[in-house]
């Protein structure tokens, strides 16, 4: 029983050896000096007696005594067995042979063939094949979304060589899920024929830390700390001096230039990588065309008038009409994602904590009054189920000092504001400080000193998930930045002539 148990390891240790051996003959049609490849490799397993395998053999007093060699007496090596003869042994292991007892000849248990041709073998795919992969999914941007046909590939060129990419969608399983798909990638190299399953998918705009279409001309990068991904769709101002100055510690991306004003250094304001001239990234005409979307009416709080949210820790919100019509109410969030929607010309008001799933949407304005936080605060707990999504067609503002009064102010949501993002009042001499932790997106930005010092710092729950029905960009990523290819078939030539 014990011996079969040993017999799985070493047939491990034979295939694996196999697939190096591969891996080499693989390499060979990149490197014409190597030797040819092998048509098939033959395996055979043997069975060795137990004893051999589980201890040396054990010689009585009387035996070790009586077989002492002398200093001109040579030591003879044993007989090998026939099916070991071939291998010449190390002088250690003649050495040592008389003090072992030989067991019989093994017997021939298992023979198997591989074909190399048929083999497939994984290895990385190379830093300019990523490259090209990552070049032709920006110039697929358009087309992914709306690609519905499988069996049509992409198709695009390097030089000489030819990529093909069949494209399978996946459906979200939810309204807080990405959208993804699977990308077939097939070439062929030096007679090699490669193929790489890589995942992709489309990023929503929450899965940066902040993303401004338009910079306007008198607003500057000044004082702003954003740990985070962060993008400008237009050139970008940065202001530093010897005592202060901001820091991004994400990759950056701008589309456009990078103007330092005074004394500031790239690398120091941008310490997780800078990209200039980059690819947009437009904003939808239509941020959230929620009558689009089929929204189970039971998962739906529809408002008709001016109306102020205030969320409770204990997973509930009261609503309070503002205006001649005092209605009001209160709703506790159930498990499932929950929509607060606005009438067109409708304003909404919020604060508080959430507990549960929301997203809040008016296509006028949604104006901060107070801190908004969640009760299960993912930075202390990491599967934290709470999520704030703010959307606005128009304006999400932070209220004036008479409304916010004059301390600081932390907003745990992801923001977009389709036109933009203000803070009211921000030439107050307040020196506080408003904390975003989450993302922001916005048209363009007000300025936020002296009233504020901003910090946005992203939530990481973001990359792989989104607010119910938050905004998506038409930008596809790789899910894996280091995909690899598959070795699918290796072309035979004859032997000695080059790859």
């Amino acid at each position: 029983m014990e011996q079969r148990r040993r017999r799985p390891i070493i047939l491990a240790l034979l295939l694996s050896s196999t697939v190096h051996l591969l891996t080499l003959a693989a390499l060979q049609h990149w490197f014409p000096a190597a030797t040819t490849g092998f048509p098939s490799l033959r395996l055979s397993l043997l069975e060795a007696p137990q004893q051999s395998l589980d201890r040396p053999p054990q010689q009585s007093p009387a035996k070790r005594s009586s077989v002492q060699p002398t200093a001109t007496t040579q030591a003879s090596p044993p007989e090998l067995p026939q099916a070991l003869a071939a291998t010449p042994l190390p002088p250690s292991a003649l050495t040592a042979a008389p003090e072992l007892e030989l067991n019989p000849v093994p017997r021939l248990q298992e023979e198997f063939e591989i074909g190399l041709a048929s083999l497939a073998v994984e290895f990385p795919m190379e830093s300019d094949h990523r490259q090209i992969l990552q070049t032709a999914l920006h110039r697929w941007q358009q087309q992914l979304p709306a690609w519905t046909d499988s069996d049509e590939p992409l198709r695009w060129r390097q030089g000489e060589q030819e990529f093909r990419a069949s494209v399978e969608r996946l459906a979200p399983d939810s309204a807080m899920d990405l959208e993804r798909a699977i990308l077939d990638v097939r070439t062929e190299i030096d007679g090699l024929s490669l193929s790489a399953q890589v995942p992709v998918k489309r990023l929503a705009f929450s899965a940066y830390a902040q993303l401004v279409d338009r910079w306007d001309p008198e607003i500057s990068l000044a004082n702003d700390q954003i740990d985070g991904r962060f993008h400008s769709n237009s050139p970008l101002l940065v202001e530093v001096d010897a005592e202060s100055g901001p820091r991004v510690t994400g990759m950056t991306t701008v589309s456009g230039r990078v103007t330092m004003r005074r004394s500031g250094k790239r690398a120091e304001v941008f310490s997780g990588g800078l990209q200039t001239w980059a690819r947009k990234i437009p904003l939808p005409q239509r941020a959230f065309p929620w009558r689009e979307l089929a929204v189970e009416q039971e998962r739906l709080h529809f408002i008709e008038a001016d109306t102020q949210l205030l969320f409770d820790a204990d997973g509930s919100y009261r609503w309070q009409a503002l205006g001649v019509d005092q209605a009001s109410g209160i709703v506790s969030l159930p498990d499932q994602p929950w929509l607060i929607i606005a009438d067109d010309g409708v304003r909404l008001q919020v604060q508080g904590t959430v507990r549960g799933s929301v997203l809040v949407y008016s296509p006028q304005r949604i104006t901060i009054t107070g801190s908004l936080a969640y009760a299960r605060d993912p930075r202390r707990q990491a599967d934290s189920p709470d999520y704030l999504g703010l959307v606005s067609e128009k304006t999400v503002e932070v209220a004036g000092v008479a409304v916010t009064g004059p301390g600081d102010i932390s907003i745990a949501a992801a923001i977009y504001a389709r036109r933009r993002f203000r803070i009211r009042d921000y030439r107050d001499p307040g020196a506080a400080s408003l904390s975003i932790y989450g993302s922001v997106t916005a048209g363009s930005l007000s300025a936020t000193e002296p009233r504020f010092v901003t910090r946005v710092q992203f939530d990481r729950r973001l990359q792989g998930k989104r607010p119910a029905y938050f905004p998506q960009t038409d930008h596809y990523e790789l899910e894996q930045p280091n995909p690899s290819w598959v070795l699918t078939a290796v072309a035979q030539s004859p032997r000695g002539s080059p790859h």
